[in-house]
């Protein structure tokens, strides 16, 4: 079925011959380019290739991100930039930023873009581009290949929406369908990347927490449940959950990470703020107090676990006292990675017209607060594994500053390897035994890959 946001003056495709070549372009999150991937693997079906220059692309799609104004504007100067520069081929725009009903008007405005697909149908872009330029549509079957950004860890999108409507937030308005993908389906789709030689696999979602929300009387549907299936696969060495929310951390789920030697002890839990009156007004479920309690949780129950985050700075009406209240959250948490965000205006969100701004001056020395803490904070936890040994899944690229092999540690430290030659893509333990800029330094003390149930 064609997506019916499409530009109608372009409807006549008269002027495009048969294709050959793609070009798909992901921004944002991993759930976008899980995504990505899944309609390259159809464009294959169809018998196109795939070409990473844009400029040898007769088919162009741009799979959009709208979390930020910076987002839209990248999206917007890029799309000008392919049809100056292949002004032939055919532009497809779909993701975040081309679902809300103004966006895609916004869009279709750009020169050379032929079609805007929103998120709901943006599996139906071969199909498009199959009926837009005469080619005989067919379903082959495909063999899954997994989504990777490198040959190490494999990204598996079990969830998809978000019904939280945070009033600074867009995605609730691109992406309001709550859908769970079925537990059988996870495994066995985990399972294939396993024989792919994939150690590890990251869960993703719009809000993983939210997995299972429409089956919520359902056990099979249950995110605890599901992470120790998961953790029976043989070959799958470690699972990543990629975010999660304060308040949506459960025992069950601290239960089945500690019982677990695959399940990563990391979490990213995304504080946005540390102030009551601003995570009120933010319309965050959680206080700083209950925050606080979860990651209390993690640290009594767990050995050390990796905690990471999201920070936004100057929302509209935050003084310096809201601001100290985040900076001790943070402190108290022990955060070892932070993502620091300025506050982002986005049209038809609640938090669009509040005031007062906080100005651009104040900004800056916020974020240089907030980077500055989160230097110190990864520095104390890097020295906290100094001479023990953690497990590292060995990646294929070196540490631009050391010159040595990296990977990461299972709490999510970067570890670049000494003796690693030969050792990507597997896992096995390092003695920590210096610190450097943005992680650490390890030893290799086997000499054979690990299995999961080894002690070391």
């Amino acid at each position: 079925m064609l997506s019916p946001f499409y530009n109608k003056k372009k409807l006549i495709v008269k002027g495009y011959k048969v294709k050959t070549f793609f070009c798909i372009i992901s921004f944002g999150c991993k759930i976008n380019q899980y995504e990505g991937h899944k309609i390259k693997e159809q464009l294959f079906a169809l018998g196109l290739q795939e070409t990473e220059d844009y400029r040898n692309a007769h088919l162009c799609i741009v799979n959009t991100c709208t979390v930020t104004a910076r987002a839209d504007q990248k999206t917007r100067r890029l799309l000008r930039k392919i049809h100056g520069e292949n002004p032939e081929a055919m532009i497809i725009v779909t993701g975040c930023y081309g679902t809300a009903k103004a966006d895609r008007e916004e869009l279709l405005k750009i020169p050379g873009v032929a079609y805007v697909v929103s998120n709901y149908e943006k599996m139906t872009i071969p199909e498009l581009y199959a009926q837009a330029t005469g080619k005989k549509f067919i379903i082959r079957p495909q063999a899954l290949t997994p989504f990777s950004l490198d040959r190490s860890r494999a990204y598996l999108k079990i969830q998809d929406g978000c019904n939280l409507m945070c009033t600074f937030c867009k995605i609730p308005y691109v992406r309001n369908q709550l859908t769970s993908k079925k537990p059988e389906d996870v495994i066995e789709e985990a399972r294939i990347y396993a024989e792919h030689g994939f150690r590890e696999i990251v869960l993703t979602g719009v809000h993983l927490g939210l997995y299972g929300y429409k089956e919520a009387f359902s056990e099979r549907y249950h995110l605890p449940s599901l992470l120790w299936k998961l953790s029976q696969i043989e070959g799958l060495e470690r699972i990543r959950i990629s975010s999660i929310e304060a308040n949506e951390i459960t025992q069950d789920l601290v239960d089945v990470v500690k019982d677990s030697q695959k399940i990563c002890p990391h979490f990213h839990i995304p504080l946005q703020s540390g102030d009551n009156r601003i995570l009120k007004l933010m319309n965050r479920k959680y206080t700083r107090e209950e925050f606080l309690e979860k990651i209390e949780l993690l640290k009594s129950e767990l050995d050390q676990p990796g905690l990471t985050t999201d920070v936004i700075y100057g929302f509209p009406t935050e003084d310096e006292k809201n601001f100290e209240n985040t900076l001790e959250i943070i402190q108290k948490s022990g955060f070892h990675r932070i993502h620091a965000f300025p506050f982002s205006p986005r049209r038809r969100t609640p938090a669009y017209k509040l005031e007062p701004k906080v100005p651009p001056k104040i900004m800056k020395i916020r974020k240089q607060q907030l980077l500055g803490l989160a230097e110190k904070l990864e520095k104390e936890y890097c020295h906290k594994f100094l001479g023990r040994t953690e497990r590292v899944l060995l990646e294929s690229q070196k540490d631009p500053i050391t010159g040595l092999w990296m990977g990461y540690t299972d709490r999510y430290l970067r570890c670049s390897v000494r003796n690693g030659e030969g050792w990507q893509n597997r896992v096995f333990p390092v003695r920590i035994v210096d610190m450097k800029e943005n992680g650490v330094i390890g030893e290799r003390i086997c000499q054979s890959p690990i299995t999961i149930n080894q002690n070391y």
